[in-house]
């Protein structure tokens, strides 16, 4: 699933509004939904070797038994040696080039953006100055453009972070995979690298990319945070707000009725 990973995410960062009108035009709802079509199938795909070929096996004097890849084949270590760096190629560096180039596309169009806006907020007329003592002189109006600026410099943050995220989640497993193809040899005593703790604290690492993701969306995209706080009360908060937009009406409507009924009373008695 991760060679499609940073396809889905730049299709998922481009609708922003901080990004620019092209953005909306390509990230149309139908394209968006045959993207979908088009990843979880490929992803679906990746991982049928290790449906098909995943077998138990016995390691050690204790006895454990281990999940791994058996290819058919004389030649199983070959192509198990050759299997995995193409996994690594699939799952890593590709991946990797095309989030790079990808988000760099999405920086370099706000960063232009934001080059427009600076331009057109530096030529717009600036406004006349507040007295010092005037009342309210400390709440002023807050300047569109630079809500967008900063929204747009949080994207790039984001997509930053998402692909250091990257890097440090996997490369520790690429590093493993070239320890053990390349550095460690049949006949040396095991190392810590060896071990099944380093094996398991790579699979953890691993895994923290995935989970890790929508905690970046929800730091750095306000956007991001309201949605999912919406999908997380469902309907709860709908009949919630609707109990208390009623709520609010009906408490409107016995002000407005005891202000008439006020206001009748006093006419009546300056009559």
């Amino acid at each position: 699933m991760e060679p499609c990973r940073a396809l889905d995410s730049f299709v998922v960062s481009l609708p922003v509004r901080a990004v620019c009108q092209f953005a909306h035009e390509l990230c149309t709802r139908r394209k968006i939904v045959g993207a979908i079509l088009f990843i979880w199938p490929l992803a679906f795909s990746c991982g049928l070797p290790v449906v098909l070929y995943n077998v138990e096996v016995t390691r050690g004097r204790s006895g454990y038994k281990l999940c791994m890849i058996r290819l058919p084949g004389e030649n199983g270590r070959q192509s198990f040696m050759l299997y995995k760096f193409t996994e690594s190629a699939l799952f890593y560096f590709i991946p990797m080039v095309l989030q790079i180039v990808l988000y760099g596309i999405i920086a370099k169009r706000l960063f232009a953006s934001n080059a427009a806006l600076n331009g057109g907020r530096l030529s717009a007329p600036q406004p006349a100055k507040t007295p010092l003592f005037a009342p309210h002189a400390n709440q002023r109006k807050k300047n569109p453009a630079s809500d967008t600026i900063r929204a747009r410099k949080g994207v790039v943050k984001m997509l930053i972070s998402s692909v250091l995220l990257y890097f440090l989640s996997y490369s520790p497993l690429q590093a493993r995979l070239i320890y053990k193809s390349f550095i460690a040899k049949p006949g040396n005593p095991p190392t810590f690298f060896d071990s099944m703790e380093f094996f398991v604290f790579v699979m953890v690492v691993t895994l923290i990319n995935s989970a890790a993701n929508p905690v970046l969306y929800a730091i750095f995209s306000q956007n991001f945070r309201r949605n999912f706080q919406r999908c997380l009360c469902c309907d709860y908060c709908r009949h919630r707000s609707a109990r208390t937009s009623s709520q609010d009406a009906r408490l409107l409507s016995r002000r407005s009725t005891r202000s008439s009924s006020a206001l009748g009373r006093t006419l009546a008695t300056s009559m």
